[in-house]
């Protein structure tokens, strides 16, 4: 027997959304999974020959404390993943490796699905929801924290809108990204971000391009992140000046830079080649919202 999930690539902080907002892409994650005598993975795309193939593997890990915490038997399997996801690259590999992980242990035991209880579990080993949140619902999302438990809301958006990816190849671990970030910021940046966000979400609703540009206006994280990103810098201020792009932000806490498109007639293409021109290798790629998130079965 074999059990099939998937989840999808994510951003989050979209801008100004710091660790509040997420949104899912039609870029995912899919494990194939079928009982064996151990452990054992096999990576196919980002992250072939560098990811544990064994039961250290995050999926794995995953999958072995969901079964103990269901108090169901730990079943070994032979995972077969395809990942067209980069590693360490903002888009959210973590959170979809931890939902699948999760939603491996359902599938294989015959359980129903508990998303809620997926989201929390994702977003506590994640330490904040904005990509858990989209990784397991799907769609746009602004997040919170109620005491220990965090918060979730999904947001409607204009059907039109989709999302430009360049990946360049510099190194951005969380760890390392979070420490560039101050203590605390002053009152007058949390304000200003405070209303670009309520922008920015406004905007996402209706495809407004003014207010698609509050993603590049950020002050809370992508000016202490960006400087420390030299391609994904000068592919953030390249693009920021590009008309055909409302609005550009750091995916995450980078390298992953995304711009918002609403022409329907624009391709990857001419981005790619701009950013050949200029000198800047990365991994170009054009994606919709995906609305589904976290599934079972293929």
């Amino acid at each position: 027997m074999t059990f099939t999930v998937s989840a999808p690539a994510t951003s989050g902080n979209l801008g100004p959304g710091f660790d509040q907002l997420g949104l899912a892409y039609d870029l995912r994650l899919t494990i194939h999974a079928e009982p064996a005598e151990r452990f054992s993975v096999v990576t196919e795309g980002e992250g072939a020959g560098s990811l544990p193939t064994d039961e250290h593997n995050l999926i794995a890990r995953t999958y072995r404390a969901a079964c103990e915490r269901l108090d169901k038997p730990v079943v070994p399997l032979h995972m077969r993943v395809i990942n067209p996801i980069p590693v360490c690259g903002g888009l959210g590999s973590s959170a979809t490796a931890l939902s699948g992980g999760e939603a491996l242990a359902a599938a294989v035991h015959g359980l129903p699905l508990d998303r809620e209880a997926v989201f929390q579990r994702c977003a506590q080993a994640e330490g904040h929801p904005d990509n858990a949140a989209p990784a397991v619902f799907g769609g746009l999302h602004l997040c919170g924290q109620n005491g220990d438990r965090f918060t979730t809301e999904k947001i409607p958006m204009d059907a039109r809108l989709r999302v430009l990816l360049a990946t360049p190849c510099d190194r951005a671990d969380t760890e390392t990204m979070r420490r560039a970030l101050p203590e605390s910021w002053p009152q007058a940046d949390l304000d200003f971000n405070r209303d670009l966000v309520q922008r920015l979400l406004h905007a996402l609703k209706t495809g407004e391009p003014a207010g698609l540009a509050c993603s590049q206006q950020d002050r809370i994280h992508q000016p202490y992140r960006l400087p420390l990103l030299k391609n994904t810098k000068a592919v953030f201020d390249l693009w920021c000046a590009d008309p055909r792009l409302p609005g550009v932000f750091l995916s995450g806490s980078g390298p992953t830079v995304a711009a918002w498109v609403r022409d329907e007639t624009l391709s990857a293409a001419p981005f790619a080649h701009a950013l050949g021109e200029a000198g800047i290798e990365a991994k170009i790629q054009l994606v919709a919202v995906d609305q589904e998130g976290l599934r079972l079965g293929s």
